[in-house]
């Protein structure tokens, strides 16, 4: 009696969300490789990063079954995607041709090299970004072993001042612990991060890995930063599974660092469950690097939330406070030499304008917004180039100026300008108040005066500096 013939069954990812999860502590092509090996009669091939062959007989299984398998595994897997904008799904029968290729896995990616250069580099590529690579990390011998690359990279950053504290301290201690071999010592500590939402916290991640990894402390796995958030609060353990399942699920052999918002609970970290939560971290506090990530919040609540991790951590809190403007126009100035445009002196004051514009909704993130500012100035500037027919990449306050909605605000006066803002209306109501004391006082002849020393109080970009100029 014939044998039926050998069927294949082809799965492909779709490239861009492949990269997405590059940090993943599996790759998704090898999650679902595991997933169809626990039927012993397939024969699986994973023919590249991003697809894979089943070879199997028609005894065993169907086209239709497979691929309901599959999609199953990755709705259970992957909640938050679509099966039909990530997956493909592709079918034939085994030529003998083929047959060579399941006897080895290497052979098949040569042959898929071999299909042309350019499918080759463009493979080669989305190695090296799932492998969390690139063109521009190749540092030399030199650097590596004592944190140089990380560290020079560090302090060429904008800001950051306790961060970069941190870095030196580091590349101080490396040596010392080694000599000592009390490895422990380092690899138990955490630490309290407080910054903005978009000022740079998973470029910050990834260079304390790297630098860690540098200076010879530890063995990082390859995706080394991992970011997760805790749930809304709730009692119970629940916002903390996603969490939990991460760092239990660490190497000691090979450290990660894992960075864990803990927004949601900031005021309930005395809570039975958090406190749950802090004894896993230290039960595996050797097998990561953890980084609670707070928003920027006032020196002395930070104080609080960290005394509080403090009970069963060792935790060093680092503050990223907000640009101030000599540091918005520093990033700014490289954003533009990366396009190769200048701007005059005189437009500063209405890019700074434009950033006021984008905080008063009290919404800023940081170098993400200059940035965006930025391309919309560089785009300004190709309209009245195209607009005059000239070939200018130096912006001019005509160009910064088209690009403010308050360009006229400069001739309104203080209670004009307070009327024109969104959003705060218990403040301008509070502001009224007081001037109408100070009125009533000075209409009186009283000697005693309300006092007008004002402390604002609120997050970064919550319009704070505009309110206190508008008063000034």
């Amino acid at each position: 009696m014939l044998e039926p013939k050998k069927q294949k069954f082809t799965v492909e990812l779709d490239g861009n969300w492949v990269l997405s999860h590059r940090d993943d502590d599996v790759l998704p092509i090898d999650a679902i490789k595991a997933r169809l090996e626990e039927v012993k009669a397939f024969t699986i091939i994973k023919t590249s990063l991003t697809s894979l062959t089943v070879i199997y007989s028609q005894n065993d299984a169907d086209y239709t079954g497979l691929k309901a398998c599959v999609v199953r595994f990755f709705r259970s897997r992957y909640p938050d995607d679509r099966p039909k904008d990530v997956l493909s799904f592709g079918t034939g029968v085994v030529e003998d041709e083929e047959d060579k290729a399941k006897k080895s896995e290497e052979n098949q990616t040569t042959s898929a090299v071999s299909r042309g250069e350019e499918a080759g580099i463009a493979y080669s590529h989305l190695a090296k970004l799932l492998r969390g690579e690139s063109d521009d990390d190749d540092e030399s011998d030199s650097d590596r072993g004592n944190g140089v690359g990380a560290f020079t990279k560090i302090n060429d950053i904008v800001g950051a001042l306790e961060f970069k504290a941190l870095a030196k301290e580091i590349v101080e201690i490396a040596e010392e612990i080694k000599r000592t071999n009390t490895y422990e010592v380092f690899t138990n500590q955490c630490y309290l991060f407080s910054i903005g939402d978009g000022c740079g916290l998973t470029t910050y991640l990834e260079l304390f890995a790297k630098l860690i990894a540098e200076s010879g402390l530890c063995k990082m796995t390859p995706g080394a930063v991992r970011e997760v958030c805790l749930g809304a609060y709730r009692e119970g353990l629940e916002p903390f599974e996603e969490a939990i399942g991460i760092i239990e699920s660490g190497n000691k052999q090979k450290v990660r660092v894992v960075c864990v918002n803990i927004s949601e609970w900031m005021d309930r970290t005395d809570n039975r469950y958090f406190k749950q939560f802090l004894r896993v971290v230290e039960k595996h506090a050797d097998e990561h690097i953890v980084v609670f990530r707070v928003p920027f919040i006032d020196k002395d609540i930070l104080l609080r939330i960290k005394y509080s991790l403090s009970d069963l951590l060792s935790v060093k809190s680092v503050s990223f406070p907000p640009l101030n403007q000599d540091e918005m126009k520093t990033c700014a100035e490289a954003e533009l030499k990366r396009f190769n445009f200048t701007v005059t002196k005189t437009a500063w004051q209405y890019f700074f304008d434009r950033i006021s514009e984008e905080k008063s909704d009290g919404k800023f993130y940081g170098v993400n917004t200059i940035k965006k500012v930025v391309r919309e100035l560089v785009y300004q500037k190709h309209i009245a180039n195209a607009q005059k027919a000239e070939k200018s990449n130096q912006i001019t306050v005509n160009d910064a100026k088209a690009l403010c909605g308050n360009a006229t605000d400069n001739k309104l006066s203080g209670a004009e300008l307070l009327d024109k803002l969104v959003g705060v209306e218990s403040i301008k109501k509070r502001v009224n108040e007081i001037l109408a004391q100070i009125e009533l006082a000075i209409k009186d002849g009283s000697k005693e005066r309300p006092c007008i020393h004002m402390r604002f109080v609120g997050n970064p970009g919550s319009g704070k500096t505009t309110v206190a100029l508008i008063i000034g």
